[in-house]
């Protein structure tokens, strides 16, 4: 039960992180091909998705953390 709860939150975060894996690969594509101005105002507005996109995955991660402890819990094994 434990390995296929922790399999499925495995999948998330892999879902997640190819995601953002993707967005920064867009993201750099687009600066390469702005000019100066431009290139400033999206360093600034990725700057803020990069960091939304690390809190999201932290986030996630500690959900499973939680999740992982409560199950075991459950099921009598130690921490």
């Amino acid at each position: 039960m434990l390995k296929k709860k922790r399999e499925q939150q495995n999948q998330e975060l892999m879902s997640v992180l190819e995601a953002e894996t993707q967005a920064e690969t867009a993201r750099e594509s687009q600066l390469r091909e702005a000019d100066d101005v431009s290139r400033r105002r999206l360093e600034k507005i990725y700057g803020v998705e990069r960091a939304q996109a690390s809190e999201r995955i932290i986030l996630i991660s500690d959900k499973h953390d939680k999740e992982l402890k409560a199950e075991m819990s459950r099921l009598g094994v130690a921490l």
